[in-house]
């Protein structure tokens, strides 16, 4: 399905994108890296989402390292490190499993471009970022709240999220725009009417 959607994708693209579902599925009941629910539109919900998203993404990164804040089962971070291999990428869980996992999935696939370190965001002070993206790690509010050190003015997240993302600011908006200031700056539908989705920009200030 990948390769109707995306016809675009050079062959060695997606025949990584292959591989990464092939081990992704396999590790999936012992490391419950997605939702059973969504095993069955793994493609629509999960690697379509990535492509999407983050073949918008990719073209607003420039030179900077990418963080993967919460990468935990490598999306977007995976994704887009096969997609812009021009570019580096380092993915951040605290799960020392899913780092192993991670670590399995970036040596498989030969991803130079990829990093991944075990970090617990939000107590680590000495951890810098100057750009990221953030899929699953948490709600939106939560991710803005427990980064919010590691980042200096005017550094980004690209936060993939369903259009109902206001609901995860919830009782923590005002305080947080104090901090942060964010935007819609990309909305698509992934394939077989599997939702709307969307990508929301958000700066430090």
């Amino acid at each position: 399905m990948i390769n109707e959607w995306f016809p675009w994708l050079d062959s060695q693209k997606s025949e990584k994108i292959k591989t990464f579902r092939s081990i992704l599925l396999k590790f999936n009941d012992s490391i419950n890296l997605i939702s059973p629910n969504t095993v069955k539109n793994v493609d629509s919900v999960h690697f379509a989402d990535c492509i999407m998203a983050g073949s918008f993404v990719i073209e607003r990164l420039g030179d900077k390292v990418t963080h993967d804040l919460g990468s935990g089962n490598g999306f977007p971070g995976i994704v887009l490190g096969i997609l812009a291999s021009e570019k580096k990428f380092v993915l951040v869980d605290r799960d020392v499993k899913k780092i192993e996992f991670l670590k399995h999935i970036v040596n498989e696939l030969k991803l130079g471009n990829v990093s991944c370190e075990i970090r617990n965001i939000g107590q680590d002070r000495s951890y810098k970022v100057e750009q990221s993206v953030s899929r699953a790690m948490a709600p939106m509010g939560r991710v803005l709240k427990t980064s919010k050190e590691s980042f200096d003015r005017n550094g980004k997240i690209y936060l993939l999220k369903t259009p109902k993302w206001e609901s995860e600011l919830a009782t923590d908006h005002a305080h947080l725009e104090k901090i942060w200031s964010w935007r819609v700056v990309h909305e698509y539908s992934l394939p077989q009417e599997d939702g709307a989705r969307v990508v929301i920009e958000a700066t430090k200030v």
